[in-house]
């Protein structure tokens, strides 16, 4: 115990009688000193060292992220694309477990890479996947309670792909999609007026200041329904035509069609979810109908 611990613990007495049990150097009559207290906190450090060795040789699958984190080496590689896309999960196990001389960190990591190739190779001619039931998730299995594997400490599975539904949800949900109409409607004359109106605005404005991605589309942002102001994701504009169909639907007058590419807040609802896509994050690589109202372009 410390001087000042013995001092503090004390009921009674005056504390100048118990500063004379104390030398110059902290030692008690005991003959307890900082020495012991140094040694003391060694064996915590030694305890704590062993504890993590062990944990680390229980790991089946090493990395070679090193002090970063999965989410800096996504942010990085995205930056380096041309046309900013993140990369997948099972992009981002490839870069990251795979050494500088271009082998796999071991046998483990070989053999998932390996099954990851030969999942991508079936998954070519197939819709694209949400995240929750990407290629890695078909070759690891679901992921954990409270984290979602290569996207780091921050995002949960509550934050990325919503709350889970209570029992009752989803028959409230159904129970509105019948009684409200269609979203396949046809669009009204009126409709019909203000797309031609502002497409006619456009030509006449022109949009030769479009940042263009590698393919030569348009990069634009997709803002908010509830909140105009904010950036929800960055896409790349692949049809106007009113008659495109998206998700089974005509695009109509209102709606583009978009590409996503980067995805900002992932729980945002989809104006016209269709398939497995509900909202902004189960969209990513895919192509939805977002308006034209709250689309802008990307700036450089």
């Amino acid at each position: 115990m410390t001087m000042l611990g013995n001092i503090i613990r004390a009921r009674s007495g005056p504390w100048e009688e118990h500063l004379k049990g104390y030398n110059s150097r902290g030692s008690n009559d005991l003959g307890e000193s900082d020495d012991d207290h140094t040694h003391m906190d060694g064996n915590e450090d030694d305890e704590r060292s062993a504890i993590n060795k062990f944990n680390h040789e229980k790991q089946i699958v090493g990395h070679t992220a090193r002090s970063k984190s999965f989410a800096m080496i996504r942010e990085e590689v995205r930056k380096k694309r041309d046309d900013a896309r993140n990369p997948s999960r099972a992009e981002l196990f490839s870069i990251t477990h795979t050494r500088k001389d271009g082998y796999p960190v071991n046998e483990e990591s070989a053999r998932v890479m390996s099954l990851l190739q030969e999942e991508s190779s079936l998954a070519k001619n197939t819709s694209p996947r949400s995240m929750k039931d990407d290629l890695l998730s078909q070759v690891l299995g679901k992921d954990k309670p409270g984290r979602i594997r290569m996207l780091g400490l921050g995002p949960t599975p509550s934050s990325v792909y919503g709350p889970v539904p209570t029992r009752a949800q989803p028959l409230q949900m159904a129970h509105e999609d019948n009684a409200s109409p269609s979203i396949c409607s046809s669009a009204s004359s009126r409709e019909v007026q203000y797309y031609h109106n502002v497409q006619r605005g456009s030509k006449k404005r022109g949009r030769n200041d479009d940042i263009l991605n590698a393919q030569g589309k348009a990069m634009v942002y997709l803002k908010s329904f509830k909140k105009s102001l904010v950036n929800v994701a960055l896409a790349t504009i692949e049809s106007k035509d009113p008659l495109k169909k998206v998700g089974g639907c005509d695009l109509g007058y209102e709606y583009w069609e978009v590409a996503m590419n980067v995805t900002l807040v992932h729980n945002e609802p989809l104006p016209r979810p269709y398939a497995q896509f509900k909202t902004i994050g189960d969209a990513i690589g895919a192509t939805i109908a977002w308006p034209f109202t709250l689309v802008t372009r990307a700036e450089e």
